[in-house]
C-alpha cells in the first residue's frame, strides 16, 4: 500500500464521480490563506518540498484500490478506475522563504481533475479552491468564501504594495513575480533549495517588510490588491453566475405554474 492512501475519502469519492462522468479536463486549484491569523503580520512560504516529493511518487496501485474499497465499504471493482492513477500535472509555487500576504496564492496545481483531487488532501495543509476547469475560469460566491477566478500571479512590489493578477499579466511597475513553475508533467523542474538559500531569501524579504507588520504585539498586516484584469474577470464571472441563477429561477417558476395548471385541468 502506497502513500496515495494518505488522503481524504471525500476526495476519492469525488475523483470516482468525475471519472464516471468523463470530467477529466485540466483543473487548476489554488492554495491561499484568506485572512491572516490573529496577531500575525505576515506568513512565510514553507513545506513545499515535502509536497513535491509526495506528488513525484504519487501512483494508485492495486493495494491502494483494495484499501479505498474497504474504507468505503464497496467492492474493489467499483474503485478499479483509480488503478494506475498518477500525478502528471504542473505546480507553480512561491519558493520557500518568501513572505506571503493574505489572499496571495502560495501555489497553484494544474492537472486532470481526478488527479488533482486525489493528490489534493495529502499534498497541501489547507483546502485548495478550484479556480479554472478545462480553460474556463471558476469562482465561488458563497458568503465568506468568495474566490477569484483564473490562474494567477503574485507581484511583490516596493513597500509590500503587492498585486495579485492573472498568470499571463505583465508585472506592474517594479513588481517581481513570486509564483514560478516547480513541477511540470509530474516531475520537478527546479533544484531543491538548501536551508541556507531559503534562509537568505527570507532575510532579504524580511528587510523590506514594513515595521508595523513586524511588531510582536498588534501587528498591522499589509494587504495585496487585485489587478484591473483580475477584477474585470471576477466581475464577468459574477455576472455570468447571477444570470445563470436568474434563468434557473425563472425556469423553476415556469415549471411550477405549468404543474399547477395541469392539476387544475384534471377532471374530478
Amino acid at each position: 500500500m502506497s502513500d496515495a492512501t494518505i488522503t481524504d475519502l471525500y476526495e476519492v469519492t469525488m475523483a470516482m464521480s468525475y471519472l464516471r462522468e468523463g470530467m477529466t479536463g485540466p483543473a487548476t486549484f489554488s492554495l491561499f490563506v484568506r485572512d491572516m491569523p490573529p496577531n500575525r503580520g505576515f506568513l512565510v512560504a514553507a513545506g513545499l518540498e515535502s509536497s513535491l516529493d509526495f506528488l513525484s511518487g504519487f501512483r494508485v496501485d492495486a493495494e491502494d484500490v483494495d484499501a479505498f474499497a474497504s474504507a468505503l465499504h464497496r467492492p474493489p471493482r467499483d474503485l478499479a478506475p483509480l488503478l494506475g492513477l498518477e500525478f502528471t500535472g504542473r505546480v507553480r509555487a512561491v519558493p520557500e522563504g518568501w513572505i506571503v500576504l493574505a489572499g496571495e496564492p502560495l501555489l497553484e496545481v494544474t492537472a486532470p481533475l481526478p488527479q488533482a483531487l486525489s493528490a489534493n488532501a495529502r499534498s497541501w495543509t489547507r483546502p485548495t479552491k478550484m479556480v479554472e476547469y478545462d480553460g474556463r475560469p471558476v469562482m465561488k460566491l458563497s458568503s465568506a468564501k468568495v474566490t477569484a477566478p483564473g490562474q494567477k500571479q503574485v507581484f511583490r512590489c516596493p513597500r509590500y504594495t503587492d498585486v495579485i493578477g492573472l498568470r499571463d499579466e505583465g508585472p506592474p511597475g517594479e513588481g517581481v513575480p513570486l509564483l514560478e513553475t516547480v513541477m511540470r508533467n509530474g516531475r520537478r523542474t527546479v533544484e531543491r533549495p538548501t536551508l541556507d538559500e531559503s534562509g537568505e531569501r527570507f532575510a532579504a524579504d524580511m528587510a523590506g517588510l514594513p515595521p508595523a507588520a513586524r511588531r510582536i504585539q498588534t501587528p498591522l498586516a499589509p494587504r495585496a490588491r487585485t489587478s484591473g484584469e483580475l477584477t474585470a474577470l471576477a466581475d464577468r464571472g459574477r455576472r455570468r453566475i447571477e444570470d445563470d441563477l436568474l434563468a434557473l429561477s425563472a425556469d423553476l417558476r415556469r415549471d411550477e405554474r405549468s404543474a399547477t395548471g395541469s392539476q387544475r385541468s384534471v377532471p374530478r
